[in-house]
């Protein structure tokens, strides 16, 4: 901790770890999207919209697929905000033991609530590192049996807001913006 307060570091974790938090800044914000993969898979026009919205409301219907659809989504949002520490570390505003501290904390936060975390993070880091598109493929192949079609869309753009949300707070916290190009080294 710094002398006065948080070190900019320690507000960076808090800030991520704010963000993967389920229950913040209301309860339950993963089973939106987990609603949006059931939806894709089964809504069918001919049904009674009343009835097939009831049947989804209050709490997922199959626990361990949320679960599981909770973890990719945080290991997604994960990998995204990586990028906001990478451009910092690598353009001299954080140290490398600044980013690491950073990221073990949010890695740890991953592996209190997922055991296969390595391997999902391991797979959109490597699509991030290539400067690919973190679509959610994985999560519909693991747990949806590769039927997601609109949901990864969804997905897609819900990490895409978390990004550049915590690159925002980022910038705010580091009190300078932050260079997406790369530079020549």
């Amino acid at each position: 901790m710094g002398l006065f307060g948080k070190s900019k570091k320690e507000k960076l974790l808090e800030a991520a770890l704010l963000i993967m938090n389920e229950n913040k800044p209301e309860k339950d914000k993963f089973l939106l999207y987990y609603r949006i993969c059931q939806f894709d898979l089964s809504f069918n026009f001919d049904d009674d919209i009343d009835d097939f919205l009831n049947k989804y409301k209050s709490k997922p219907l199959y626990p361990n697929q949320y679960s599981e659809v909770k973890n990719h989504i945080k290991t997604i949002m994960a990998v995204g905000m990586e990028i906001s520490l990478f451009i910092a570390k690598r353009d001299k505003m954080i140290s490398e033991k600044d980013y690491n501290y950073i990221w073990n904390g949010i890695t740890d936060e991953l592996k209190k609530f997922n055991i296969k975390f390595q391997e999902i993070l391991k797979y959109y880091k490597d699509l991030s590192d290539n400067s690919q598109p973190i679509m959610p493929h994985k999560l519909s192949k693991d747990i949806f049996n590769n039927k997601l079609e609109t949901a990864l869309y969804t997905i897609r753009d819900f990490a895409v807001i978390v990004r550049d949300a915590y690159r925002f707070k980022t910038e705010q916290i580091l009190e300078q913006k932050l260079h997406w190009a790369y530079g020549s080294t």
